[in-house]
């Protein structure tokens, strides 16, 4: 009966597996009748699973091309001063609330011969467009479109009670109700953005409920515009701070994958040695 048993395993190729014929290898035990030249491992958990050298290299890769892809998509991209040609800024104040127009003139030059963004300045009675449009919204897309044909520039509309214009007019403290709208031409994005626009009508606004004369309330705003412009301009002349904020999501990335690779290298090196004290007691 030993016999015939003996002959079933040979012909099945089966391997009596005793404790003498295993031992370990970085916590896994291993068959050393494997004669294929492969390491055979029985009793293998998923965790346990060497770190080798490409691993660490394939996360170096992996570090390398992500950190590098969130730098691109964090550069600060530096906006281009756009071709102004024979465009002037404009100032109409219909209303006649504008105390100083040679003063705002001058700001708004500045603001063009910065960024090639054409400014156009307008005071209406507000009766001249309720009585046409909905809202003063509408009457400034209207303005836009009924002066100018290129998208290059800058409106802004300045709406204020007929009755209260001409208090002002006449030297009156009037406690004056403004209504104030923006917009801007598609070309000029690099410039004004959404959030720059509803800045930029938000501090003119907020001066005009404040007293502020119309004329210095207009220069203020475009005080604001001209040194956003100019650091849009050149982004990287700005504060360190400022730089840190811009790279600080490259800065978090990279700790990250360091974070990463040195727990790696440290399995690595574990698995290494736990290797090499195995080989030793064999």
């Amino acid at each position: 009966m030993k016999n015939s048993v003996n002959e079933t395993a040979k012909k099945n190729d089966f391997r009596f597996l005793g404790p003498e014929r295993y031992y370990h290898v970085a916590g896994r035990q291993l068959d050393e009748r494997t004669n294929d030249g492969t390491d055979n491992f029985v009793n293998v958990q998923g965790n346990d699973e060497k770190t080798t050298f490409g691993s660490i290299i394939a996360v170096g890769i992996v570090a390398i091309a992500i950190t590098g892809l969130v730098c691109l998509a964090c550069r600060p991209k530096a906006a281009e001063k756009l071709y102004s040609g024979v465009l002037a800024p404009v100032v109409s104040d219909e209303a006649g609330i504008i105390g100083n127009d040679e003063s705002l003139k001058t700001t708004l030059d500045e603001y063009l011969d910065l960024t090639g963004v054409c400014p156009a300045v307008y005071t209406v009675y507000e009766e001249e467009w309720k009585s046409d449009y909905d809202d003063l919204q509408a009457y400034t897309l209207h303005k836009y479109a009924d002066n100018f044909t290129d998208m290059q520039h800058f409106v802004i509309v300045c709406s204020i009670p007929e009755n209260e214009a001409k208090l002002i007019g006449q030297g009156e403290s009037v406690e004056a109700h403004y209504e104030v709208f923006a917009i801007n031409g598609v070309s000029t994005n690099a410039f004004i953005s959404d959030s720059d626009l509803n800045r930029f009508r938000n501090l003119l606004s907020e001066d005009l409920r404040n007293g502020s004369e119309p004329s210095v309330a207009l220069e203020g705003a475009f005080r604001y515009a001209i040194k956003d412009a100019d650091t849009k301009l050149h982004p990287y002349s700005g504060s360190f701070f400022k730089l840190f904020l811009t790279f600080l999501p490259v800065l978090i990335v990279t700790i990250i994958f360091i974070v990463v690779l040195v727990m790696v290298s440290r399995k690595y090196k574990k698995d290494r040695t736990a290797l090499k004290e195995s080989f030793a007691k064999a």
